[in-house]
């Protein structure tokens, strides 16, 4: 298999020692990783993707519930010149409990484009300052919640907020309307004062409606208002369940018809 590319590996797979098996001609790799194993597992898969599977752009570890990429991208290749680049551009979290993972984003956060996380232990504030190119994130429901995690998520000190394109907020991240919303215009300040070199293009809000709603704000109608004129005024694209939102009025709509990708 010195040709194979991607490799999706269920559960009890990774039990074996097959990291150091596996051929470097991977570039995308979806692991199923039980938590009784993660403390073992994540500095091994670290280990591997910066030395030796350096072809590897995409990785996904999950426990539990899988929740696919919602769209394929392409990914530029690693970086000659910077030697702390690995090449991973994307990586995808659900359900790692592991004191691990920080370490893990050491490691592999400095070329990562695209970070997904789902039901994590930890707020993704500890996880995306070491992410300093990323272009897409997306935080999906969150287990556990930190006092401060609702207004300081989206702050230029948690992320590297002019490089981000792509915004992806699950309805049960706990992320605060409020902060959402003011985050908009944060992020789009700080990437006109930086030059403009990349844009915030798109902020898309997922999940069940009323079901899902556990951040703060999100049942205020004046609240979602806000949230449309501010992307209206900065000349971001609103999507809500997979549909764009260009006005209040279709809004709720986005809101009430599921497209069965409300779970990522």
């Amino acid at each position: 298999m010195s040709r194979l590319e991607k490799l999706t590996l269920g559960d009890k797979a990774c039990d074996h020692g097959i990291w150091a098996n596996l051929p470097s001609s991977l570039t995308h790799v979806c692991v199923s990783i039980p938590a009784m194993v993660q403390n073992a597992r994540l500095p091994t898969v670290a280990h591997e993707v910066t030395t030796r599977l350096t072809k590897l752009q995409r990785l996904e570890l999950f426990s539990g519930l899988y929740f696919p990429p919602p769209v394929e991208v392409v990914y530029p290749p690693a970086n000659p010149l910077d030697p702390l680049d690995s090449g991973l551009r994307e990586l995808r979290l659900s359900h790692v409990t592991s004191p691990a993972l920080e370490a893990v984003l050491v490691s592999l956060g400095r070329g990562l484009y695209t970070l997904a996380v789902h039901h994590l232990d930890v707020p993704p504030t500890q996880l995306t300052p070491y992410c300093p190119r990323l272009r897409r994130l997306e935080l999906g429901a969150a287990s556990i919640v930190q006092p401060e995690l609702p207004h300081s998520l989206l702050s230029p000190t948690s992320i590297h907020a002019a490089s981000l394109t792509f915004l992806r907020v699950h309805l049960a991240s706990h992320v605060a309307l409020e902060h959402l919303t003011a985050s908009i215009g944060t992020i789009r300040a700080k990437q006109r004062l930086e030059g403009d070199h990349h844009r915030l293009q798109t902020l898309e809000v997922v999940g069940l409606f009323p079901d899902n709603l556990v951040g703060e704000g999100w049942t205020s109608g004046k609240g979602i208002d806000r949230l449309v004129e501010a992307c209206k005024r900065d000349e971001v694209r609103l999507c809500v369940n997979g549909r764009p939102v260009d006005s209040v009025g279709n809004l709720w709509g986005a809101l009430q018809g599921q497209t069965g990708r409300e779970e990522l």
